[in-house]
């Protein structure tokens, strides 16, 4: 391979050795071959990568003919219209090796690493490394990745990492607007700081019309970082069109707005309720719980004499949540649901003591949308530590807290959902102590039978009637005549 003028020597990559086997295969068949983006970030900050990509100058068709002739050699190609538009990547033995792109928007192939690396979206992603170690860097991308990690190669770099983007920020940007999201995954996964050229072109962008689905996705990859929520927020993407701009209101709320029972502002609460939770969890709908917890404010913030107030919040909140995240077309629908659901309920029982019936009507409902008592508390642990005001504990030194602290009904749900278990108390009609063959014996038939049940389940939950089949048979029989003319 032509000389690169190799910026220093990583001299021990241990890339995989499939890896090496193919980059071998590629130069023996008289092709360049460089692991390119990813890997060498990882390797120069001594991490071990999830994945290698390998970059080539020859051709998809190529590639292809190569590995017909080994034995044993699989090769399948990727790619959609929406990200590529020729024969750019083909997956040989599980690793992804790809033609050298011409242009930034991955509609061209061909040209030289140094014209290849160009095309890269930020200098940390633009340095390449040939089977030896050398590494290519014509970006300073080595500089951009920061101190940690590379200053013992000798380097120059700066204390902390910069995401900047290769040539002209606003042409990056253009190519390929999720960049945008991509440049706050990468500020949240190093704790970096974003260059002002690139805020800049950022914030000249309302709409980033892209497929919804690659916005979805790029947010669960966003979150999967403690900086995440704050990330998006601090640059402002948080709220643009095809993100949460539900969040907009919030922005210049103060401390004093955020409530007599809080000491952060509005914004801040949300921040610390994302971080409680991504502490304790990677599960992406516990978090999306957390993230979208509070998203109602904005609408129902009003101003009394003794401040502000936040009435009905989780109800508006839950409703905004299906369109909100139905809009990426990438989540699942009955997690959304459940996510509703909990933010609907997750304030219950904070500000005054519920009724029994009330109660078990929860635990109902959770248990219909197949949401686990343990999951539901957990958001009111993480609201709990997302204000200021709250001790700071762990979750399960908050789950054994005492059942009459103040706002600290969490615990005292959880309590009451394994005794009213252990008790019998039915949540469904199936845990009644009659059931269908009790309602045909008085000649209701089809849907009657159904409706019975639920009234019958309505009677029990309300403390109307005991959960006792002696006394449901004799209801039965009092009531059959109003079901069967209903």
């Amino acid at each position: 391979m032509a000389n690169r003028n190799a910026s220093f020597i990583l001299t021990e990559p241990n890339f995989p050795p499939d890896v090496l086997e193919i980059m071998d295969a590629l130069i023996e068949s008289g092709y360049e071959a460089y692991v390119i983006g990813g890997a060498p970030r990882d390797l120069l900050r001594l991490k071990t990568p999830k994945d290698y990509d390998i970059f080539t100058d020859a051709s998809g068709e190529q590639i292809v003919n190569m590995c017909v002739k080994r034995d044993g050699w699989s090769t399948s190609v990727i790619g959609d219209e929406d990200r590529q538009a020729k024969l750019l990547t083909i997956i040989v033995n599980g690793i992804e090796v790809s033609s050298y792109r011409a242009n930034g928007d991955r509609t061209e192939i061909g040209g030289t690493l140094e014209s290849h690396c160009a095309t890269a979206d930020f200098t940390i992603n633009a340095m390449a490394m040939d089977r030896s170690g050398q590494v290519f860097d014509f970006h300073n991308g080595v500089r951009d990745l920061g101190a940690s990690g590379v200053i013992h190669f000798g380097c120059d770099p700066l204390d902390k990492v910069i995401i900047k983007a290769v040539g002209k920020a606003e042409d990056r940007i253009a190519e390929d607007p999720l960049r945008i999201l991509r440049a706050v995954r990468f500020m949240a996964k190093y704790n970096a700081e974003m260059d002002t050229e690139l805020k800049v072109a950022i914030s000249k962008v309302k709409i980033m019309n892209v497929k919804t689905s690659r916005v979805g996705a790029e947010l669960e990859k966003i979150f999967a970082y403690e900086n995440g929520f704050e990330a998006l927020w601090k640059t402002g993407v948080l709220f643009m069109e095809e993100v949460i701009p539900e969040f907009t209101p919030q922005i210049d709320m103060s401390k004093e707005d955020g409530g007599k029972y809080h000491n952060e502002t509005p914004m801040e609460h949300n921040n610390q309720v994302f971080k409680t939770a991504w502490r304790n969890t990677d599960n992406i709908e516990e978090l999306m719980k957390a993230v979208l917890h509070d998203i109602g404010k904005g609408k129902a913030l009003t101003y009394k004499e003794d401040g502000a107030h936040f009435y009905n919040h989780e109800h508006i909140g839950s409703m905004m949540i299906p369109e909100i995240m139905g809009k990426w077309n990438y989540f699942p629908k009955k997690m959304i649901n459940r996510i509703s659901i909990c933010v609907r309920y997750h304030i219950f029982g904070l500000n005054s003591q519920p009724r029994k019936h009330k109660i078990i009507a929860l635990f109902r409902e959770l248990e219909l949308n197949d949401i686990d008592i343990d999951d539901f508390i957990f958001l009111y642990y993480c609201d709990y530590q997302g204000n200021l005001k709250s001790p700071r504990m762990k979750y399960h030194d908050y789950l054994r807290s005492p059942e009459d602290t103040g706002k600290l009904f969490g615990p005292k749900l959880r309590k009451m959902y394994y005794e009213f278990k252990a008790e019998g108390i039915p949540f469904h009609t199936k845990d009644l102590n009659v059931n269908g063959n009790d309602l045909l014996i008085e000649g209701l038939s089809g849907p009657q039978v159904g409706k019975a049940l639920e009234d019958i389940l309505d009677a029990v939950i309300s403390g109307a009637k005991p959960n006792d089949k002696v006394i449901l048979r004799e209801y039965i029989r009092k009531k059959a005549v109003k079901w069967l003319n209903e």
